[in-house]
């Protein structure tokens, strides 16, 4: 087969992107649009199983140090190097309050940095899958945030808005060029990412449809190439359509 040109990857779901601060809210669709622009020091490959992801290696120099080795050369999309700075920072502000996510790290884990690109983090018990959560615990520039007044999480209760939940800076292959909390969001490619893109997109735009009957209907009549959910009544008439 040819190579595939480039394209225009419109979906709609049931739920929205309220925030864009990674550690807002512990919920599948959330961390999923999230880890596209966001990454974490693991990653899950395609048969789920934990692979390398801002930490190119780690190892267990004893029951309670695990040594994290990072990855050299990643850039946050604003052009920020990513060091050892960010991941400790990162641990602090996903157990801050209103963080949801911190079950990611117990409170007494300690992280500290050997260098730029080593960090170690200490345990108080032996902890086997310390990092088996850890490719939705993404991490975020220490500049960024401080620079940004988003050094504390955007709670998903809180009335005030920061600065984290309506940006983004991540590492990941995307980045968000329009963001319309609860309502849309677009994605463009990020040519500055250190991994091997594995899409055609040059752009994603993702819509909240929370009806079921306009969302399938947006399907059907290609005004979105993909939905979820699709009910189950539903289910005969996409398939019997040409378009789907």
């Amino acid at each position: 087969a040819g190579e595939a040109s480039a394209a225009t990857f419109r979906f709609g779901f049931q739920g929205d992107l309220k925030s864009l601060d990674p550690y807002t809210l512990n919920e599948t669709f959330t961390l999923g649009s999230l880890a596209n622009v966001y990454e974490g020091l693991t990653k899950r490959g395609k048969n789920l199983e934990i692979i390398p992801g801002l930490a190119e290696s780690w190892e267990v120099l004893e029951p309670t140090r695990w040594r994290f080795h990072l990855r050299k050369g990643v850039k946050f999309h604003n052009g920020e190097d990513f060091t050892a700075d960010d991941v400790v920072f990162s641990v602090e502000r996903v157990r801050a309050p209103g963080s949801d996510l911190k079950t990611r790290l117990s409170a007494d884990t300690k992280a500290v940095k050997v260098d730029d690109y080593t960090v170690d983090f200490l345990l108080t018990r032996p902890d086997p899958i310390l990092h088996y959560e850890w490719d939705t615990w993404y991490i975020m520039s220490k500049k960024w945030s401080e620079a940004n007044n988003s050094a504390m999480p955007q709670p998903a209760t809180g009335q005030q808005t920061n600065y984290a939940a309506l940006h983004e800076n991540g590492t990941g292959p995307f980045t968000i060029a329009e963001h319309q909390a609860g309502v849309r969001t677009v994605y463009k490619p990020f040519a500055g990412w250190w991994g091997k893109p594995e899409h055609n997109f040059d752009e994603v735009i993702f819509t909240t449809i929370s009806n079921d009957a306009t969302r399938v209907a947006a399907l059907l009549s290609g005004d979105v190439d993909w939905v979820d959910p699709v009910p189950l009544q539903d289910i005969p008439r996409v398939n019997a359509n040409p378009g789907t």
